[in-house]
């Protein structure tokens, strides 16, 4: 069978043409009623399958024209449309002289079985059955003008949806905190097409000023530029890429993003565009370093405490053998001892401030003389700090004492002196005053985190550069800094925050930019009756009467001047290098042995085992336990065994002598 198929859409004739041919018929093809008649007069067919809505001429004027000519008027027409489908369309398609009307889509099978149902139906005369021309005319005009009535408002309502689809996309585009772009790809070369606008929120700048490679490419950070640079090439070829990068704002600063992007390849598989997002990370990349940072100080918060026990072993004898010279030969200059001591304990300070800063702990709360402090502060200031600063102090005539750690107090002075001594690159004042305050509840509700009642005041006053007003509520916050990395941790205000909240006190900061700050420290007095002042010496040191002390310690060191103490002050001292050499000296001595002194620390048992055991055996003996650094819960559990007294390393003969006269047990 030879048929005509008369579409505008290529596709329809593409696919209808490979249906028919496929059941073995011979397809000639039309775009428009113009090119189907004149195709008729050159060569006949045998069916026609018509559309309905095509330029130039429809289907059906199409069918119409078929009707009048005499030679065709009798050739089977079939109306096929997708939209033309009422009952109305229906019945115009067969007034105008169709033979059959179909529905796209059809099967194949429908199609041909209408084709051969056509061609067995035989054909009346031209005129016969087929309505007046102006009839025709009128109801194909009237059909015709609800149908594109009816296209326009699908069009228009289309064109809503787009519209607001477009809209509610660049609201997103907009107000989105990533930025979207996509690049031309030129063989390994990449040029900007587009930017979204909200790059102005991200970088500072405008998409005019941003839509070039040379401004990506010179605005990244010159630590990054060459490894993201060498990474275009490789990710043009690849199809896909993630990367980390800083790139300046237009302000200045840095801001770190993630660029993911993806490689669009055209019909060929050739690349055509890559389209990407940056993604600020700046906050992700801050608490990522943050938290690599604090991995650092927890390193090195294991390290100290592992070295602590050393360190203190080794002041200990320093400590022990000034004392012991100045009783053996008192005729000895007591400059050059007085020196020794003093740098000792200078050391024992130290490791005791770092291990107070690693652990956390409270420290011994005795009266403080800010005087003294000030004092002290004064001597390293003017030891340390350049000539071009002024050191200016006030103390009152009247300061009451404090409650707390001397030398927790000593490193709030000197973290706050030191950012000041920082803040005065080119020199200035640095003014330190103290001064006793009184705050009623009025004055304490103005205060945050202060309460009424007395106080000392320090402040300690620069003029220096000043500090920002946008950060200066960021300053005690841990690891904030404006220093950088290599000049500070970002924990020195945050200690001193840390420290002064554990004394009951308070911090206030005043800074104008240019003119300098003042950090004004308030700690609470301390009430009649608390604490204790610097212990007094006893005028006669405590002796023994031939009692026999076991001491134990891995070091030589400290066990011989513990024994050298002891034995001069008529103890009968046994020694051990470990728990369980001791045991063998407990098993030996324990009708006569009545005070233990031991090590924490120590190799094959140590003194908590050692402790253990010893309770067992001897649950009457006394025991003291000496340590550089002792954790809570091992404390707790010396505690629960009913250690009477913990000595921290290093100590004096007086110390020593001190606590074992208070856990000391006689013999009933």
């Amino acid at each position: 069978m030879n048929i005509l198929i008369v579409d505008d859409n290529p596709t329809n004739l593409k696919l209808m043409r490979a249906q028919l041919e496929a059941e073995d018929h011979v397809v000639a093809q039309a775009q428009d009623g113009v090119e189907a008649l004149a195709l008729l007069d050159r060569q006949g067919v045998d069916v026609v399958i018509s559309d309905i809505l095509m330029p130039r001429m429809d289907g059906y004027r199409l069918c119409r024209e078929i009707r009048k000519s005499d030679r065709l008027a009798k050739l089977p027409t079939i109306i096929y449309s997708s939209t033309f489908t009422s009952p109305e369309d229906v019945k115009m398609a067969l007034d105008v002289g169709a033979d059959k009307y179909l529905s796209k889509p059809a099967s194949v099978e429908i199609i041909v079985a209408a084709l051969h149902e056509v061609m067995a139906r035989p054909h009346a005369a031209a005129d016969a059955g087929v309505l007046a021309e102006v009839e025709v005319l009128k109801e194909y005009s009237q059909r015709l003008v609800e149908k594109l009535a009816d296209k326009k408002n699908a069009l228009e309502q289309a064109n809503a949806k787009l519209t607001a689809t477009r809209d509610q996309l660049a609201h997103l585009l907009k107000h989105s905190p990533a930025v979207l772009y996509s690049l031309k790809v030129e063989g390994e070369q990449v040029i900007p097409r587009m930017i979204s606008e909200n790059m102005t929120h991200l970088l500072g700048f405008t998409v005019e000023e941003s839509c070039t490679y040379d401004w990506w490419a010179n605005h990244l950070h010159p630590e990054d530029r060459e490894r993201v640079m060498a990474g275009v090439p490789e990710a043009i070829k690849g199809g896909a890429w993630t990367i980390e990068y800083r790139i300046r704002h237009k302000d200045g600063h840095y801001l770190w993003v993630e660029d993911k992007q993806r490689l669009v390849r055209n019909a060929e598989g050739k690349p055509m565009d890559i389209v990407g997002v940056w993604t600020n990370i700046t906050e992700r990349k801050q608490t990522e370093n943050q938290l690599l940072r604090a991995q650092r100080l927890e390193s090195i918060g294991t390290l100290a405490c592992g070295v602590a026990h050393d360190l203190n072993n080794v002041l200990g004898p320093i400590l022990l053998t000034t004392e012991l010279l100045r009783l053996d030969f008192p005729g000895l200059p007591n400059d050059g001892l007085e020196l020794i001591q003093t740098s000792a304990r200078r050391g024992a300070d130290m490791v005791k401030q770092l291990l107070t800063f690693v652990k956390g702990t409270e420290g011994e709360r005795l009266l403080v003389q800010s005087r003294l402090l000030f004092r002290e502060l004064e001597k390293l200031i003017k030891a340390s700090f350049p000539k071009q600063i002024e050191l200016r102090i006030n103390c009152a005539n009247d300061l009451r004492p404090i409650l707390g750690d001397a030398t927790q107090l000593q490193q709030v002075l000197l973290n706050l002196c030191v950012n000041a001594r920082d803040a005065m690159r080119d020199g200035g004042t640095l003014t330190l005053t103290a001064e006793n305050l009184e705050l009623d509840s009025a004055a304490a509700n103005a205060l945050p985190a202060a309460k009424p009642g007395c106080y000392v005041a320090w402040k300690i006053t620069d003029t220096g550069t000043g500090i920002p007003s946008e950060i200066l509520e960021r300053i005690f916050e841990p690891f904030f800094s404006t220093k950088g990395p290599e000049k500070g941790t970002g924990l020195g205000l945050s200690t001193v925050s840390g420290i002064i909240k554990s004394h009951g006190g308070f911090v206030q900061v005043f800074s104008v930019l240019g003119q300098g700050s003042t950090f004004t420290v308030c700690l609470p007095v301390a009430a009649l009756g608390d604490g204790v002042a610097v212990p007094i010496k006893n005028a006669v040191p405590f002796r023994g009467n031939g009692q026999t002390v076991l001491v134990v310690d891995d070091d030589a060191a400290i066990r011989n001047f513990m024994r050298t103490v002891l034995t001069r002050e008529n103890f009968k001292v046994l020694t051990a290098l470990d728990g369980a050499s001791a045991l063998i000296q407990v098993a030996e001595h324990q009708a006569n042995l009545r005070v233990v002194i031991t090590d924490q620390h120590m190799p094959n048992m140590d003194g908590l085992a050692f402790a253990r055991v010893l309770k067992a055996k001897l649950p009457r003996a006394g025991i003291i336990v000496v340590s550089g650094t002792m954790d809570g819960p091992t404390a707790g559990e010396f505690k629960k065994l009913g250690v009477v007294a913990i000595l921290e390393k290093p100590f004096n003969p007086e110390q020593l002598l001190t606590t074992l006269e208070t856990s000391f047990r006689p013999v009933d």
